[in-house]
């Protein structure tokens, strides 16, 4: 399979780092689309899976932009 797969890794790995975040029904039409076995396009979705968040925001919580806003109002 890893022959197979070699004269296509640096165009599937640049439609993943290009497409990868916002349109990854491309990059699976993309490699769906290649002239490989299925055992391989099976490979090549395993290397490159849709991409996540890491970890979500931490966003603080601020109160004293609110505190001031309140004493302005008064």
């Amino acid at each position: 399979v890893r022959e197979e797969l070699d004269p296509f890794l640096s165009l599937v790995e640049t439609s993943y780092n290009v497409l990868g975040w916002s349109a990854y029904d491309q990059v699976l039409e993309q490699i769906n689309g290649l002239p490989i076995s299925d055992e391989g396009k099976e490979d090549l979705v395993r290397r490159f899976p849709p991409r996540e968040c890491a970890a979500p925001a931490q966003w603080d919580e601020d109160e004293e932009d609110e505190d001031f806003a309140e004493a302005y109002l008064k």
